[in-house]
């Protein structure tokens, strides 16, 4: 049984932004990498990130546009899928 995981939101539009958020630069690193990083090191046994293939573990959102609730359920249930 798996403690703590971690879900990492990759989906949506970027509309306001205007580019995608977890390819952005921070420190050297992608965002995603950094935030992956954190989640592991505060005990994250499984990790997914949900909406993209970022080159983690990664499940695509059920149906587009279902915002973040649906990368949630989505991650969830790929975490609690063996």
């Amino acid at each position: 049984m798996i403690s703590l995981g971690a879900i990492i939101l990759c989906g949506g539009g970027s509309r306001r932004m205007g580019r995608d958020k977890a390819v952005l630069d921070w420190g050297g690193r992608r965002a995603v990498d950094r935030v992956a990083d954190l989640a592991r090191a505060a005990g994250a046994q499984a990790l997914v990130t949900a909406g993209a293939d970022l080159g983690w573990p990664w499940v695509a959102d059920d149906a587009a546009g279902a915002g973040p609730v649906g990368g949630v359920l989505a991650g969830a249930r790929a975490m609690l899928t063996p």
